[in-house]
């Protein structure tokens, strides 16, 4: 991943693996540390206004569900440890390792917890940052498993049908929370990946990766800059 991505590891991160119930508490527990249940329940009452969510609907727990389904595995600013769930196949813990140790290397270098700071009541921002770290995870994952075969990110515009289409596509029969999750839950959940994917290709394509550094020293403010 330093030798891909061109971030050199200023000093040891560690790794643990985790069962779908440990992965299942620590979930709780970082969703309890950022949001309080009445700004939760706030949230849920405003989308369900709005007619995005039906309203006999549990907001938190569909919440949980949906990642404790998708959850490959994910990395831990306050505690500077990244984690793996010990169910994923053999043939995709190496990419979901990749992926994490790439945050890993962007906390060290672009602090995290500090490029999402103050961002609670700006949902479109923290959204469009979450964006540009979810998206260089993923672009690192894509070349990690690229490069044996000598190809990078630009081999994404040759996908029939855009990324979007192709990763929902795969999740469909194969991840029932999501299936049957309201179309604004699945959207915001995939924007992060699909877009910042998108995002991040987008640069890469044209430039190197340290354009990528440039654009964490100043961050997106707007989803619209993402897409």
């Amino acid at each position: 991943v330093v030798s891909l991505r061109k971030l050199r590891a200023r000093r040891p991160f560690w790794g643990e693996v985790l069962s779908k119930p440990e992965i299942g508490a620590r979930l709780k527990d970082k969703i309890a540390k950022e949001y309080t249940p009445e700004e939760i329940g706030t949230e849920a009452r405003i989308l369900k206004r709005l007619g995005l969510l039906p309203p006999e609907l549990d907001y938190q727990q569909t919440i949980l569900s949906l990642l404790m389904e998708q959850v490959a595995g994910f990395y831990d600013p306050d505690a500077g440890k990244l984690f793996i769930a010990d169910w994923l196949d053999s043939s995709l813990q190496r990419p979901a390792l990749a992926h994490e140790i790439q945050h890993a290397l962007q906390d060290q270098h672009f602090n995290l917890n500090k490029l999402m700071k103050g961002l609670k009541d700006d949902s479109d921002a923290q959204l469009a940052r979450s964006a540009l770290v979810e998206g260089d995870g993923m672009g690192v994952m894509v070349e990690f498993m690229l490069a044996p075969m000598g190809q990078d990110l630009s081999a994404l515009a040759k996908l029939p049908g855009g990324l979007s289409g192709m990763m929902e596509q795969g999740m469909a029969g194969q991840s029932p929370e999501f299936d049957k999750a309201p179309a604004i839950l699945k959207k915001t959940l995939l924007f992060p990946y699909i877009e910042g994917l998108n995002f991040v290709a987008g640069v890469r394509m044209r430039q190197p990766w340290s354009k990528i550094d440039d654009v964490f020293r100043s961050p997106p403010v707007s989803t619209e800059q993402i897409l």
